[in-house]
């Protein structure tokens, strides 16, 4: 009786134990498979970008949708196919690899991953800066203005501008560039910037937009962690050695340049919403500099310029300066971006004294309808509207309007070409409205863009 209720008892719970210890086994062996076989949600017979971050305090996303968008987490990376929406990095940095290429994408990046054939890839940079090296065929990198080439062997950094500039550095061998007018040949160790205004002027020579490479790009961190300085001084010591005259060829040394940022730094993020803007000077023939085509302070003493309280005027500011030597001729140019932070923002339109009783909404533009406001017309006429009996005289660019009446409410201005007081590309216009004794009660921002009439309109600078 007591063998047959042992064995009884034995049959009855040994059952659950096994299938127990079966079940173990097989989540065991799916652990190890996960750890050890790679990521095997990856579907390797579509075309893709392993999309990897690259500090664990990057944030990366891959959007697979405009609405919808997943954070990569980890180190194994995730494939971005060609029917995701966009791969951005909003903090730290990501790298985008396949066989053929290996892409750096800097902070605040944002790009799509096109199309895929047999001959090579096709990107998008919509936003910000990559760092391209390509292994094996053929990579086009499209950006707002230009169409970037990379063969095997060429390094090279595409970089689009806040919807204005597209711009490219020729790091390792030549870069072919196209437009939709234009082809070019990026020689190492130079770069060319671009704007939708540029290209809409019909005698315009790419050349004329290429300068050699400087230490502005040097101390930027994607192009320090590619060891970007090393590549270009190997490049030029292989040149000097071989006495190499072909196409391959190194036209300017780091850091040997005209201009060096003191402040602001590139991309900083400013907290006031006027910012002191200062540069030295690294060459005896530069003798005017202006920004965004306003004159700055040359000092020819300690070799800098100045420009004391450069307005923001929005989230996203562009600071294009422009160096000349003593015969008026262009000899570099560049832009600087500056982030405005929402403190900043706020005081933009409060530029007079809290204690005034005039409110920056008394100065309104009538016509044009926006603000930048983007044209292919020879001229056009501006018109404002100012508190009554308040102003006393208006000052656009440091020129005296002669037929405001003082007092009056309303006023113009004419843009025009023949005059001189537009051209073709970006056109600032500082407004200053003075009341009683000369006192400055207002200042204001306005931007035109002026584009050629063959061109469709961009709108680049009001998105």
């Amino acid at each position: 009786m007591w063998n047959d209720y042992s064995r009884s008892r034995w049959t009855t719970t040994s059952i659950p134990w096994l299938w127990v210890w079966i079940l173990g086994g097989i989540i065991l062996v799916i652990i190890i498979a996960i750890s050890f076989g790679g990521n095997k949600s990856i579907d390797t017979d579509r075309a893709h970008l392993i999309i990897s971050p690259q500090t664990s305090a990057s944030r990366v996303f891959i959007a697979m949708t405009e609405s919808s968008k997943n954070r990569i987490t980890g180190t194994g990376g995730q494939p971005l196919y060609v029917w995701d929406r966009s791969i951005s990095v909003e903090a730290g940095w990501a790298t985008a690899t396949n066989s053929n290429m290996y892409v750096d994408l800097d902070e605040r990046t944002e790009m799509i991953y096109v199309a895929h054939t047999n001959t090579g890839d096709t990107l998008k940079l919509t936003k910000w800066r990559v760092w391209i090296k390509q292994v094996g065929n053929t990579t086009t990198t499209e950006t707002k203005n230009i169409s970037v080439i990379t063969d095997a062997g060429n390094t090279a950094i595409v970089e689009q501008n806040n919807q204005i500039y597209s711009s490219v550095y020729a790091i390792v061998w030549d870069i072919r560039i196209h437009t939709s007018v234009w082809e070019y040949v990026l020689k190492t160790g130079n770069r060319i910037m671009i704007s939708a205004s540029d290209l809409a002027n019909p005698a315009l020579q790419l050349s004329s937009l290429v300068w050699g490479i400087d230490e502005g790009i040097s101390t930027n961190a994607l192009f320090i962690r590619n060891d970007g300085e090393k590549l270009l001084r190997e490049l030029l010591w292989v040149s000097s050695a071989t006495g190499a005259t072909g196409t391959n060829t190194w036209s300017t040394i780091i850091p040997s340049q005209n201009i060096s940022i003191i402040e602001p730094l590139d991309w900083s993020i400013a907290t006031k919403s006027t910012i002191m803007v200062r540069w030295s000077i690294g060459s005896k023939d530069i003798v005017r500099v202006t920004l965004n085509d306003i004159d700055t302070v040359v000092s020819p003493v300690n070799s800098t310029f100045t420009f004391s309280g450069f307005t923001l005027i929005g989230e996203i500011n562009n600071i294009v300066y422009k160096a000349y030597d003593s015969t008026g001729k262009q000899v570099e140019k560049w832009v600087l971006t500056v982030y405005g932070s929402k403190q900043a923002m706020q005081n933009v339109t409060r530029l007079i004294p809290n204690t005034s009783p005039i409110s920056s909404k008394e100065f309104q533009i009538v016509s044009p309808a926006s603000n930048p406001y983007v044209m292919t017309d020879r001229s056009i006429k501006v018109q404002w509207t100012v508190p009554k009996d308040t102003v006393t005289y208006i000052m656009v660019n440091d020129y005296k309007l002669q037929k405001y009446i003082p007092n009056s409410t309303s006023w113009y201005y004419f843009a025009n070409m023949d005059s001189g007081t537009m051209q073709n590309g970006i056109n600032l216009y500082t407004i200053k409205f003075y009341g009683i004794g000369n006192n400055l009660l207002y200042t204001q921002l306005f931007t035109i863009i002026k584009e050629s009439k063959n061109a469709t309109l961009s709108g680049e600078a009001s998105r």
